[in-house]
């Protein structure tokens, strides 16, 4: 490579890492390769198999370097099939190639080793959907593990039995969770987390309930205080378990349908509530009521221990295996192998070296480090090995701490946090957890009869309410699946806001509806039905995409931390709100708490669908208040004049300066409006130049090796 090549390319990594990927005024989405001519790209991929994988062949990256770099015009050769602009690309690619190109946007689930992935997702949102109902259907049995009397209900107590799973989640499994995936890996963290819950539940069979036989106990049992120590333990392995879970789906899944495969987390936590609470009511038979009691804590040991065995089988992320630095990327290029394994390993190394020189702040004195493009190259061995060069910002306690505080002061991550934690809290405020923590409780007549009455009076109650909420879990369930590839076309923003008023109106009603349990019921389906294909998955979908790499883990964990904190509080406290206001002003509260999500994901929550990682690398460093503003002031009285007044003379405002190919089967760009998008044919569709004159080369350029800005384009990157 020549001086002048080399500081070119080096002032083209400053311009995209740092104003793209730090702070994006101008809300410009690019191609990280957009601005390389042919000579700088082919430099560029001889650095990389001479300095990262000496195991591929250069003209096989270099290859699969066009592609990426020119992925409009290949992609428009996919779906036209036409032979004269096939013929006229300097890569020529073969039928069977075509068919995986296409394959890749038409099949969510399309690679090798995708469905293991999310197998073993749907097994660790089963066992998430099992500890909830276990702990839900427990409580029916409350009068033989804790403290109770006419005089004094202690809700504390049954409160905290309750929230401290969650909150032992939030504030300790959450954190966890970054430095144990950088010690054992995605795999090992999910792994850890399915023993810690295998171990509490079984220990929660042998806690010290009263005897069912013996009435004079009933109420006098302190098995409360040992069940908080257990579920200590649960809420561990969960907190690790829901950062790490939807995380690996995201690095696993092509880019275009990343949505659909961390659905997979919501739809079998819904599974797993239905199922549970189906073996809960056969455990509910069990003539002793304390026996079906340890039966119902222990159930969560069965899809625990399956979790674990299914474990060793389940690719590892590669970009876990790229973070660790250049001895593993042959195990990361393991992972991706497919047709498009060079394409992708190529592109995900660029974007950690952008993620890295992006990093480069008043923190870091502005010095590149290691990894950085304008770092000092290190000795790399004959076998293509390195010593460990990307290892995040820092390591050790200093670097953990480091990472949170970055997220908070750097505007791209900062924002990322802003739209994730905005609706992770918004799950909570929509008030699901109140069927998923108490519908038991709001369902069963026996709240209507004393609670030291005899089994026999209590039975078909306990039996009604265990039904309720086993129709809970399938409406969840059901109604999740409508969200499958529709939240990767639809996208994240719009189910969001086109569920949430629904949300509000059916649990108004179910709050003017306390008094009749089938009338509850029916609304408080209606409500899950509206929750499931919006509320339900998009929270841990934003949580594991809205970061990058060095900071996916600290960032997954901040977003899902909300959200447990706050279920945490929704089941110590909602006894208390439903004691003062009543079960209807409870509910009605919380129908008032919808419409506020309503507004806050309106003004803070971009949307991601159908982008890569590294662009919402570029979609978060946009200033959030530039966003807020376009909303109020730009895209909201547009809206009203389009659908209220019915005036389509004006177009749709465009919020984000697109560069990038969006949309190969002709879906519209989101721009971040109201509803996220419109209807329609996309503007972009079919703007490839093919332009056989001066301005267009056969390598696609401009004379001089330049490529035409109409060439500019992004690579639809599995494994961003």
């Amino acid at each position: 490579m020549n001086m002048e090549n080399e500081l070119r390319r080096r002032k083209t990594w400053k311009s995209v890492g740092r104003s793209l990927r730090r702070s994006n005024d101008q809300a410009r989405i690019e191609n990280p390769l957009a601005r390389y001519s042919d000579e700088e790209l082919e430099a560029d991929v001889e650095d990389f198999v001479e300095n990262y994988s000496r195991f591929l062949r250069p003209e096989a990256v270099l290859r699969a370097a066009h592609v990426a770099r020119d992925v409009r015009i290949y992609d428009e050769l996919v779906h036209t099939q036409d032979q004269a602009l096939r013929a006229s690309l300097r890569v020529k690619l073969e039928d069977y190639e075509i068919r995986a190109l296409k394959r890749e946007k038409e099949s969510a689930f399309s690679e090798r080793g995708m469905r293991v992935v999310i197998l073993t997702v749907s097994l660790a949102a089963l066992l998430q959907g099992f500890v909830q109902s276990s702990f839900n259907s427990a409580n029916l049995y409350q009068r033989y593990w804790r403290e109770m009397s006419d005089e004094n209900d202690r809700p504390n107590e049954y409160g905290l039995t309750n929230a401290i799973a969650y909150w032992s989640a939030a504030i300790l499994g959450c954190p966890l969770a970054d430095p144990i995936n950088r010690a054992i890996g995605r795999k090992g963290t999910i792994f850890l987390a399915a023993v810690l819950i295998f171990a509490s539940s079984l220990g929660s069979a042998f806690v010290d309930f009263v005897p069912a036989d013996d009435p004079s106990q009933f109420g006098k049992s302190e098995a409360w205080k040992q069940l908080c120590g257990l579920r200590l333990v649960n809420g561990i392995g969960m907190g690790l378990k829901a950062v790490t879970t939807p995380v690996l789906a995201s690095e696993s899944a092509i880019g275009y349908w990343r949505g659909s495969s961390i659905l997979a987390w919501q739809l079998w936590v819904a599974f797993g509530i239905m199922l549970s609470f189906a073996v809960n009511l056969l455990f509910s038979l069990a003539p002793d009521p304390v026996m079906a009691a340890r039966l119902i804590l222990a159930s969560p040991m069965v899809p625990a221990l399956i979790l674990a065995v299914t474990i060793p089988f389940c690719p590892e992320s590669p970009r876990y295996y790229l973070r660790r630095g250049r001895e593993d990327y042959l195990k990361a290029y393991e992972s991706l192998k497919r047709l498009q394994a060079v394409r992708d390993l190529y592109m995900v190394h660029k974007n950690l070296q952008l993620e890295d020189y992006a990093q480069v702040s008043a923190v870091d004195g502005g010095e590149p480090r290691a990894g950085d493009p304008e770092a000092p190259r290190q000795h790399v061995g004959a076998d293509g090995s390195a010593p460990n060069d990307r290892a995040g910002p820092a390591t050790g306690v200093k670097g953990y701490f480091a990472r949170y505080v970055q997220i908070f002061r750097e505007r791209r991550l900062r924002n990322a946090m802003i739209a994730a934690g905005t609706v992770a809290l918004g799950q909570q405020l929509s008030g699901i957890n109140i069927s998923a923590f108490y519908s038991n409780d709001l369902l069963s007549n026996s709240r209507d009869q004393a609670w030291d009455a005899p089994e026999d009076e209590l039975k078909p109650a306990w039996r009604d309410a265990m039904l309720y909420s086993w129709g809970f879990g399938m409406i969840n369930f059901l109604f999740a699946l409508p969200a499958i590839r529709t939240i990767d076309s639809l996208g994240r923003r719009k189910w969001l806001l086109l569920t949430l008023p629904f949300m509000a109106v059916f649990l108004m009603g179910a709050a003017l509806s306390t008094d009749k349990h089938y009338q509850l019921a029916i609304f408080l389906y209606l409500h899950a039905a509206f929750y499931s294909p919006g509320m339900g998955p998009i929270p841990f979908t934003l949580a594991s995409e809205a970061f990058p790499l060095s900071h996916r883990e600290t960032g997954a964990s901040l977003a899902i931390f909300v959200n447990l904190f706050f279920a945490g509080l929704l089941a110590w406290f909602f006894q208390n709100i439903s004691d003062s206001l009543g079960d209807g002003g409870s509910i009605g509260l919380f129908a008032g708490f919808n419409i506020l999500a309503f507004v806050l994901v309106f003004l803070f929550v971009e949307e991601t669908k159908r982008r890569s990682l590294e662009e919402l690398d570029q979609i978060f460093a946009v200033r959030k208040g530039k966003f807020v503003r376009h909303q109020v002031a730009t895209y909201l009285p547009w809206w009203l004049r389009r659908w209220i007044l019915w005036r389509d003379d004006e177009p749709k405002p465009d919020f984000y300066d697109d560069r990038t190919a969006r949309d190969s089967d002709h879906l519209d760009v989101d721009d971040g409006g109201v509803f996220g998008g419109t209807w329609g044919p996309s503007r972009a569709k079919g703007h490839v130049s093919r332009s056989s004159g001066p301005e267009m080369t056969e390598q696609g350029g401009e004379p001089g090796g330049r490529r035409s800005e109409d060439s500019n384009v992004s690579i639809p990157s599995r494994y961003r």
